[in-house]
C-alpha cells in the first residue's frame, strides 16, 4: 500500500469511528421525543471516553514520551490514566447537566 492509500484509509476510519459514536449518542439530543435506549447511550459514552482519552494520550503526552526512554508498563499506565481523567471529566459534566435538568424540571412543576 502506498502512503496516500494508508492516509486515506486512516481518515475514512476516523470518520466512520466518530460517525458511530454520533449515532450512538443521537438519542440524547431528542430524549423527550422518543424512547431512549440506555445501552446505546452507555456504549456511546464509553466509546467517547476511550477515544477522547486516547487522543489526549497521543497529542498531549506524546511529546512527553518522545523526550524520555520508552517503557511499555509506563506507557500503559499513562494511557489508562489519561482515559480515567477523561472519564472523570465527562462523568462530572454529565452529572452537572443532569442536576441542572432535574432542578429546572422541579422548578417548572412547583410553580402554579
Amino acid at each position: 500500500m502506498t502512503d496516500r492509500v494508508k492516509k486515506l484509509f486512516s481518515v475514512i476510519f476516523e470518520i466512520v469511528k466518530w460517525g458511530i459514536v454520533l449515532w450512538l449518542l443521537w438519542p440524547l439530543l431528542s430524549f423527550q421525543a422518543e424512547r431512549m435506549s440506555l445501552w446505546r447511550v452507555v456504549l456511546g459514552v464509553m466509546l467517547i471516553v476511550i477515544y477522547v482519552g486516547k487522543m489526549f494520550y497521543d497529542f498531549i503526552l506524546g511529546n512527553f514520551k518522545r523526550q524520555k526512554e520508552r517503557y511499555t508498563v509506563a506507557d500503559l499506565l499513562l494511557l489508562v490514566g489519561a482515559i480515567a481523567i477523561i472519564a472523570i471529566i465527562i462523568g462530572g459534566t454529565i452529572l452537572l447537566v443532569g442536576f441542572y435538568v432535574v432542578t429546572q424540571l422541579q422548578e417548572a412543576t412547583s410553580q402554579p
